[in-house]
């Protein structure tokens, strides 16, 4: 392995890992669950009907039991995307009750990694409706610059539908600092290990609302002493909360 890959690889493990490290497995009943409920839907093809999730994460909904909140990843038949299902799964009922299909888009910069963690911090949105996130792990091929790490999306049950309220936020992002070195230093002494700066994102709840959702205030840290933590206040616009600025 040469070493831009080395570098590469040792800095993806470094932003998965936090996403991975609470196991979070889904039962044989649950993924039958999901199964049976987009055969009977009619929201997967024919063809595809019998292949299995490819990835999955399952969590209990604090509150609001007996629900478990599940996340399945599928092949999407196509090289642009895999195909997502969230779902809320009513364990006593045995059915889905609400759910969520979407793309997990793939390009020639972007690539879905096997890893998906559920958040259920207390995002009380309003009395009565509290979101809850999906972490999706993706990585870049191109590393010149920097990555990110995994992609929260926000969600808020409607009904029978689940809806995202804020799409693909990074929980971390990293970036080299200085000139990095992919060749081996003088006299065959290994090159130096690369500097690396990362920043975590975590959201927070503010006690101001506008359009009727609570104002989501954003914290970035830095793994480096010298850069202070920074926050942003993101307010509903009806649809959706905006992405943190950089």
């Amino acid at each position: 392995m040469n070493l831009k890959r080395a570098v590469s690889t040792a800095v993806l493990a470094m932003i998965a890992l936090p996403a991975l490290a609470e196991s979070q497995a889904c039962s044989e009943p649950e993924l039958e669950l999901a199964a049976v409920f987009l055969k009977e839907t009619g929201k997967r093809k024919a063809s595809e009907d019998e292949q299995s999730a490819i990835a999955s994460a399952c969590k209990s909904w604090p509150g609001k039991e007996p629900y478990v909140i599940g996340v399945f990843v599928y092949e999407g038949g196509k090289q642009d995307g895999k195909r997502l299902l969230v779902a809320l799964l009513d364990r006593a009922q045995g059915r889905v009750v609400a759910s969520n299909w979407s793309v997990v888009e793939e390009d020639a910069i972007m690539r879905y990694v096997d890893g998906i963690r559920i958040d259920t911090a207390r995002y009380q949105l309003q009395p009565g409706l509290r979101a809850f996130g999906v972490d999706i792990n993706t990585y870049s091929p191109r590393y010149a610059e920097g990555g990110y790490g995994p992609m929260r999306t926000l969600y808020v049950r409607e009904g029978s539908a689940i809806r995202p309220v804020l799409s693909e936020m990074p929980v971390s992002r990293w970036s080299y600092m200085g000139e990095m070195q992919w060749e081996p230093g003088k006299d065959g002494e290994p090159a130096p290990e690369p500097d690396i700066e990362r920043f975590d994102y975590t959201i927070g709840i503010a006690a101001t609302r506008t359009k009727g959702f609570a104002d989501l205030l954003v914290t970035r840290k830095s793994n480096q002493k010298e850069t202070k933590p920074a926050t942003q206040l993101l307010r509903y616009d009806g649809k959706q909360y905006p992405l943190p600025q950089e």
